[in-house]
């Protein structure tokens, strides 16, 4: 190949658009977008001149094209061509103290997004596959570098076209996500097969309170969702600007099938002073048949176009689907924290944020909880009765951090904060660790690492974008 290489380099062939060939002197020349690698460095053919990109020693072993930006699969790690000669890496391990706050169990992957934070970076959906220990991201390339802001502004697209805003929960029915994009006022929807995203309700950037169709209804920043066959269900915040304690939490349903939205309860906006219906949502779970929705929330949000300043919340609150009631004080008190099981009015939380319930056994499951800057948590997994609101302690040791793997109390949690269950087990995101626990010997597990830093310790891949 007449081209400045030497006789003696083993040159690999991978090609983008190669569009005219030619063979001048008895080697085949391709014309324009070829790549080819030479001693482990990547040479993006441009007038045939050589371009030493400084990507690591290893042979890429995928190339592909997203939205015309040519990415490389290298040694386990994900680069894209961000100029001519230069690569990028794309690395999913830019969240720093994030921590998981939503997950769904399909039966092979978790998918899960991380709590929104000024130091986090990225803004997506992932996925981690347990049985190929492969964390991906699933959807969304929005990168954040505007610290006084820490939202970036949000985009539909293919899978790592997408960008999301502080996507601050989700919910899954059949094939499609259901995204709460807190920062851009929306709900979105994604493709579980392709990651591609659309606008279910709202319209990106605009705030407002309208109910509507789809795009013509407006939200302020949509937080705590959950879902049942026929309806999202959702905590949309009505805050005051930076640094003004108090908002206003409605509660909205959006009709699935003709993306109908409906506020079925907006209570007046309240300030530290009156609190009675003032929460922000954290978590949020329902089901088919079942007459409410539960809701964890924050005890402090700074949470896309809302404040709240108001550091109370310690309790699950019940939600009538059908007439908006709120009883925030349905498990635990909305204004008192600590640690105590019994009934709906003795019982204390301390930082709840993930919940998921079983009807037909009659009981919730949340995480208590995570460590904040305001209270330390109880950093344990607790049982609600559906029936009643009580409580009794399921697994870990109250105010014990560690990670320690046992039956119930002997096992140990160091910040539990995302929740989900199957027949045989439930899952549980703590700090960087995936636990699951048998649901007949409650025998705690640890499955991974897997956390708002990435992956780490026997988790072997990291990969963003298309795979």
């Amino acid at each position: 190949m007449s081209d400045g290489f030497d006789s003696n380099t083993k040159a690999i062939g991978l090609y983008r658009h190669p569009n005219n060939l030619n063979s001048p002197d008895g080697s085949l020349l391709a014309a324009d977008e070829c790549v080819i690698t030479r001693e482990n460095q990547i040479d993006r053919r441009r007038g045939f001149s050589l371009c030493n990109t400084g990507l690591p020693l290893a042979t890429p072993t995928q190339l592909f094209v997203s939205n015309g930006t040519l990415f490389a699969n290298i040694d386990s790690k994900l680069y894209y061509e961000s100029g001519d000669c230069t690569w990028t890496l794309a690395d999913h391990n830019s969240s720093v103290g994030a921590f998981i706050k939503n997950m769904y169990w399909d039966g092979s992957k978790f998918y899960y997004v991380e709590y929104p934070t000024l130091a986090q970076s990225l803004h997506s959906i992932s996925t981690f596959d347990v049985a190929n220990n492969f964390i991906s991201v699933f959807s969304g390339n929005a990168t954040n570098t505007n610290f006084s802001y820490p939202y970036p502004v949000a985009a539909n697209g293919s899978a790592y076209v997408s960008q999301y805003s502080g996507p601050f929960g989700f919910t899954i029915q059949g094939n499609l996500l259901y995204v709460a994009d807190s920062g851009s006022s929306t709900v979105r929807k994604v493709d579980k097969t392709t990651g591609t995203s659309t606008t279910f309700a709202g319209l990106i950037g605009t705030t407002g309170t309208a109910d509507g169709v789809g795009g013509a209804a407006r939200f302020r920043s949509v937080q705590a969702i959950c879902s049942d066959s026929t309806y999202l269900w959702l905590i949309d915040i009505q805050g005051g600007p930076v640094g003004l304690p108090g908002i206003s939490c409605n509660f909205r349903k959006i009709e699935i099938a003709t993306q109908t939205v409906t506020t079925v309860t907006s209570p007046a906006y309240y300030g530290n002073a009156g609190h009675t219906l003032n929460f922000a949502g954290a978590c949020g779970w329902t089901t088919d048949g079942h007459d409410y929705c539960y809701f964890t929330h924050t005890n402090f949000a700074t949470i896309g176009a809302s404040t709240s300043g108001d550091p109370d919340g310690w309790s699950i609150v019940r939600v009538n689907k059908t007439t908006g009631v709120v009883d925030q004080n349905w498990s635990g008190v909305w204004d008192t924290f600590g640690y105590a099981n019994g009934n709906a009015a003795t019982t204390r939380y301390s930082n709840l944020y993930g919940i998921w319930g079983d009807v037909a056994e009659g009981y919730l499951y949340v995480c208590d909880g995570r460590t904040s800057f305001l209270a330390t948590g109880n950093q344990v997994i607790r049982k609600v009765s559906l029936a009643d609101g009580s409580s009794t302690l399921y697994a870990g040791n109250p105010g014990v951090s560690g990670h320690d793997d046992g039956i119930g109390s002997a096992a140990t949690f160091t910040s539990p904060s995302a929740i989900w269950g199957d027949n045989n087990f439930i899952y549980v995101a703590d700090d960087k660790t995936l636990r699951k626990i048998n649901r007949s010997t409650i025998q705690v597990t640890t499955i991974a690492n897997i956390s708002g830093n990435g992956s780490g310790g026997y988790v072997s891949y990291n990969i963003v974008g298309p795979t």
